[in-house]
C-alpha cells in the first residue's frame, strides 16, 4: 500500500508533460494549416488588383463542364479533325479547359498567372490521364513498338505567364477569357502573332468588329473566330 502511494504522484508530472506536448502539436498543426491557407489565397487576393494592361490579370472564374463541352463541340464544327492541333488557353485558371482540349486529341497548353491554379491544373490533368506521366508513358510505348492505341489521346501543360506576354505564333486554336478593356490588346496580339486561318474562342466578351473580326459561330455565350487576310490588314494599318 505504501510503494503505491508513492508512485502515484511520481505519473503525475509525466502526464503533465504528455497533455502539454499534445497541446503544442495541435497548436503547431492549427497554425501550419492557417499559414498554407492563407498563402494559397494570396495570389486569388493580389493577382486581381494587378494592372490588367500589363498582367492581364483577371478574378478566377471557373468554366462549368456544360460549357467546356459545348466548345469542344464548337471546334469540331469548325475542323476537319481537332486530333494534333495546337490549342493554347490563355488564363486557363483551374485548367478544366485544357484538359478537355486534350482528351479531344490536341496537343493543349494553358498559361496561368496564378501560381495556386497552376499546381491544381497540374494535378487535375495527372489524374485525368493527359498530364506529364502520361506524355512520358506515351513516349515510352512508342519506343517499345506498342500499337498507339495504347497511348493517351492528347496531352497537356501547364505555365505560370503572362497572357499578353505569352506568344501564340504556330497555334491553331487560341482560347481567351478576357473583360472589355483588354480586347484592343488582345485583338492585336492575335492578329499579329496567329497564322490566316487559326482559330479563335472567345470566353464571354468578344472581339472588336472594327478590327475585321466576324463570329463564325456561338455556343453557350463563346463566341468562334477566324483569323483573316482582312483582319490583319486592318491591324497591320492601325499598327
Amino acid at each position: 500500500m505504501q510503494a503505491t502511494l508513492l508512485l502515484a504522484p511520481a505519473s503525475e508530472p509525466q502526464d503533465k508533460d504528455r497533455s502539454k506536448t499534445l497541446a503544442w502539436a495541435a497548436i503547431i498543426g492549427v497554425r501550419n494549416v492557417a499559414l498554407t491557407i492563407f498563402a494559397a489565397s494570396v495570389p486569388f487576393m493580389v493577382i486581381p488588383w494587378l494592372p490588367r494592361s500589363k498582367f492581364g490579370a483577371l478574378p478566377y472564374m471557373h468554366t462549368s463542364a456544360r460549357r467546356v463541352s459545348a466548345m469542344v463541340s464548337m471546334l469540331g464544327r469548325h475542323r476537319s479533325s481537332l486530333a494534333g492541333a495546337r490549342f493554347v488557353d490563355l488564363g486557363s485558371g483551374d485548367g478544366i479547359v485544357v484538359v478537355a482540349a486534350a482528351h479531344a486529341g490536341m496537343r493543349a497548353c494553358g498559361v496561368e498567372l496564378n501560381p495556386v491554379l497552376w499546381a491544381v491544373s497540374i494535378a487535375r490533368a495527372e489524374l485525368s490521364g493527359v498530364g506529364y506521366a502520361a506524355a512520358a508513358s506515351s513516349a515510352v510505348s512508342r519506343a517499345l513498338g506498342r500499337p498507339a492505341g495504347s497511348t493517351p489521346p492528347g496531352s497537356a501543360r501547364f505555365e505560370i505567364g503572362n497572357l499578353l506576354n505569352t506568344p501564340v505564333g504556330g497555334m491553331d486554336v487560341v482560347m481567351v477569357f478576357g473583360v472589355a478593356p483588354l480586347m484592343p490588346s488582345v485583338s492585336a496580339k492575335l492578329a499579329s502573332e496567329l497564322a490566316e486561318g487559326s482559330l479563335v474562342v472567345m470566353n464571354r466578351f468578344r472581339l472588336p468588329g472594327g478590327d475585321g473580326w466576324v463570329m463564325e459561330d456561338e455556343a453557350d455565350n463563346m463566341a468562334l473566330y477566324r483569323v483573316t487576310g482582312e483582319v490583319k490588314r486592318r491591324l497591320s494599318e492601325r499598327a
